[in-house]
């Protein structure tokens, strides 16, 4: 009797246990997908970081005269104008 009883919930137990079993598979595969995604996004972070410091210092360099007229002469192609002017306070308040 106790042998029928355990054949009967061996029947039933084994293919839960093979759906975990796969399940534990597929989560193990997937952490491992994410692991490399993460750590892709971890470089690319980083790159970006190292490119936003580099273009701070860049900008610390420039001469923000040539950079303004720069933009004005590509803003005023853009936009098909003739002329463009800029008002900017003096520096000097007079």
């Amino acid at each position: 009797m106790v042998s029928c009883a355990t054949a009967i919930t061996l029947v039933t137990l084994i293919p839960l246990l093979l759906k975990v079993k796969v399940r534990e598979l597929l989560l193990k595969r997937k952490t491992r997908e994410l692991g490399i995604e993460y750590g892709m996004i971890m470089k690319q972070n980083e790159a970006g970081m190292h490119v936003r410091m580099l273009t701070q210092e860049i900008r610390k360099s420039l001469d923000r005269h040539k950079i303004l007229y720069t933009t004005l002469v590509e803003l005023s192609k853009t936009l098909g104008l003739q002329n463009c002017a800029v008002w900017m306070p003096n520096v000097e308040k007079t």
